[in-house]
């Protein structure tokens, strides 16, 4: 604008051939006079290409418009929230007065009459000025100007842009700022004392900015403020600032560490986000929530303490920050949001406060060497996909709570509940053993014992049960009288890994003379009367002793004694047809004349039914050419017999043969296909008021033709 101004008044002086008064010169040179200025010399400046060229790209808005716009990091961020409305940017029509303005004459200016060697030496002045500055950034760059109420800027030959005055600087958006055109030539910022708040967007996108000076008068950083800064290392904020507005160090790629001062409470929307290289970050305890994406992209971030204030984790604040490796959420935090630490390909520890209540969506998706997790027992909402899958290095999820076994479960997670378990039964049996069963559990992959003569567990020996089913065990070897303490664990392992639950509750008991107990395997029913009782063998057992009634109660219950250690079957006769009986057994001990008994099975029950005793395959053999005799047993109280026989071992194809005589016990069938093998079952059949009664099949045997 002075150029212009200068050269019309200095062309009106040149046409008039006289010196003329130049009223608006005056005041910018302070009424200093001038040498006059020669005609060669002013055409020298009017020709000047490049100084047009650069005047009027400077001058053409569109351009303006257009470098705005790609530099204006609001385009890029949708997600962003707005919060006092839509930003405008300043355009160079309504910065300054205008020409007209400066044309105007107050009434002092009027009377002033300037030479024409004044004019000329203005001219000089401004015109060199100018040249120096078109080096840089272009023929209307300004090296001064305002930059809020009371607040001036000037950018110094050295590349130093200072910030002078007092009170709050202007808010800008983008590349809005008046220094943004020297952009390229600005090394260093100091913001002089005085200065209380740093406007939105103030140093953005100053690409070549290494060193920023922040006086101790300010209290406010606003949002945007170094975004883009790509250049800067390190920056000390004052102890005096207490809020730092969005995005404000956004896309700081070499800033390498930062301490943010106590007294600021929030870490706002995306100010750290996609500072690269940023190493070490200093949160103060004043600070009670951390925006979204705070701290997304950070990926050179190792470690950070969050303040105990925070009351929860947002969205993506630390999404892909690649190199963090344990991160302790803290107590007070209650929401662990969406993504929020999505893509920390090296973390290795996390640490939930106890009040934790909701991991959501893809909290920790793609943690992947991640190899644990402890959800504590208040989470009561977990995400989709809240937590890595990796097949190579599964995640094991340490539950705490029904709620996260339930989702676990539901989610095909691989989970651990390291709560203790219960000993489902502890005593002391046979003067030399006690029995202990520990509550199985699906999430386990063994079970730890430990026992000793001493409630401390002094010198205690170890047992290791491997196996989710393999749950009980009888330890043997001890002394009969004598009372042992007792504890019980559970564990899973992986590959790289082992989890424990904790130890249960020291329980105790008395080695004693109590024989094992047994149970029921089998009860079958036959012939309308008999009821077959089968058992497993129970070491230590002098006998055994079943009890059988037509009530569950078990009232007026009969009693069968079984002698000895080598009988597990016994049958029951002389029962009704229909009617409905339950069995019940227990062993005894006989030692030194007394006897000591078990306790009790739980009691089972059968209906009687006229189905008829069953039969086996006795013998096969091959007599003859293409034969097969076959002999079986006979069965008490069958009428006949049923025989199949096939080439396929899952009797596809079977051929039948019914014996109609129960004394006949062989049959030999011919015809059969030499080289083959047969394989032949039989059962027998009963007929009572002309209803038949049939067996079940007994186990087939095999027989190859040879001949």
């Amino acid at each position: 604008m002075k150029k212009k101004v200068i050269t019309l008044l200095l062309s009106l002086v040149l046409v008039s051939g006289s010196p003329g008064s130049i009223r608006s010169l005056a005041a910018e040179t302070g009424q200093q006079r001038a040498e006059p200025v020669s005609e060669a010399e002013t055409l020298e400046q009017e020709d000047d290409p490049v100084r047009e060229e650069e005047t009027a790209r400077e001058s053409d808005p569109e351009n303006t418009d257009a470098d705005a716009q790609k530099d204006n990091p609001v385009q890029d961020r949708a997600d962003e929230p707005a919060e006092n409305g839509e930003a405008v940017e300043q355009s160079p029509e309504t910065e300054g007065p205008s020409v007209e303005e400066e044309k105007a004459p107050g009434p002092e200016e009027e009377e002033a009459d300037i030479s024409e060697e004044a004019a000329a030496e203005v001219m000089e002045t401004e015109e060199a000025g100018i040249s120096d500055e078109s080096n840089d950034a272009g023929a209307d760059s300004a090296d001064s100007g305002s930059c809020g109420e009371d607040a001036v800027w000037t950018l110094a030959d050295t590349g130093t842009l200072t910030i002078s005055g007092s009170g709050t600087m202007d808010d800008f958006s983008g590349s809005a700022s008046p220094w943004f055109a020297q952009r390229a030539k600005i090394r260093k910022v100091i913001v002089e004392d005085g200065i209380t708040d740093v406007g939105d967007y103030a140093f953005y996108s100053l690409d070549q900015l290494t060193e920023v000076s922040l006086s101790d008068s300010v209290t406010g950083i606003g949002q945007g403020v170094f975004d883009g800064c790509g250049c800067l290392t390190g920056i000390t904020i004052p102890e005096s600032v207490t809020s730092i507005g969005k995005a404000a160090f956004w896309k700081c790629g070499s800033l390498k560490n930062v301490t943010i001062p106590e007294g600021v409470t929030a870490i706002a929307w995306g100010t750290f986000s996609g500072c690269s290289s940023l190493t070490g970050v200093t949160i103060p305890d004043s600070v009670t929530e951390i925006g979204e994406s705070a701290f997304e992209g950070c990926s050179s971030l190792k470690s950070i303490k969050i303040p105990n204030g925070v009351a929860s984790i947002k969205k993506s604040t630390f999404y892909k920050c690649s190199s963090l490796k344990s991160i302790t959420v803290p107590d007070n935090a209650a929401v662990i949001e969406a993504s929020a630490f999505e893509g920390c390909s090296s973390l290795t520890s996390v640490t939930f406060p106890r009040w934790l209540m909701s991991i959501r969506d893809r909290a920790f998706w793609n943690c992947g060497s991640l190899e644990s997790i402890m959800v504590p027992a208040g989470v009561n909402e977990i995400g989709e996909d809240a937590f890595p899958r990796n097949s190579e290095r599964p995640v094991m999820i340490i539950v705490n709570s029904p709620y996260a076994i339930k989702y676990c479960k539901a989610n095909n997670y691989e989970y651990f509940d390291p709560a203790a378990p219960s000993i489902t039964r502890l005593s002391g049996q046979n003067g030399s053993d006690i029995w202990v069963k520990i509550e199985k559990r699906d999430d386990a992959a063994g079970y730890h014992i430990k026992y000793a003569d001493n409630s401390k567990l002094t010198n205690a020996k170890e047992i290791f049960l491997n196996g989710q089913d393999n749950s009980s065990i009888a330890v043997s070897g001890l002394t009969n009288g004598k009372t042992y303490y007792v504890q019980a664990q559970i564990y899973k392992k992986t590959r790289t890994a082992a989890y424990w639950s904790k130890w249960c509750s020291v329980q105790s008991v008395k080695v004693e003379q109590t024989p094992y107990p047994t149970n029921i395997s089998k009860l079958s029913t036959y012939i309308g009367s008999h009821i077959k009782v089968d058992w497993p063998r129970t070491a230590g057992a002098s006998g055994y002793h079943i009890k059988y009634a037509d009530n569950s109660s078990m009232t007026g219950a009969k009693e069968v004694m079984v002698k000895g250690n080598s009988t597990f079957t016994k049958t029951l006769t002389g029962l009704k047809n229909g009617k409905t009986y339950y069995i019940k057994i227990q062993t005894y001990r006989t030692v030194s004349g007394k006897t000591f008994w078990s306790s009790w099975s739980q009691a089972k029950s059968i209906r009687v039914d006229q189905i008829p005793y069953g039969s086996s395959i006795n013998k096969l053999t091959n007599p003859s050419s293409r034969s097969m005799k076959i002999i079986w047993d006979k069965a008490p109280s069958a009428a006949g017999y049923h025989i199949q026989y096939a080439a396929d071992s899952s009797m596809k194809g079977a051929k039948d043969i019914t014996i109609g005589n129960k004394e006949t016990l062989s049959k030999t069938v011919t015809g059969l296909t030499k080289g083959k093998t047969y394989y032949v079952r039989i059962q027998t059949f009963r007929k009572v008021s002309g209803k038949t009664y049939w067996s079940s099949w007994s186990k087939a045997k095999k027989l190859t033709i040879t001949k």
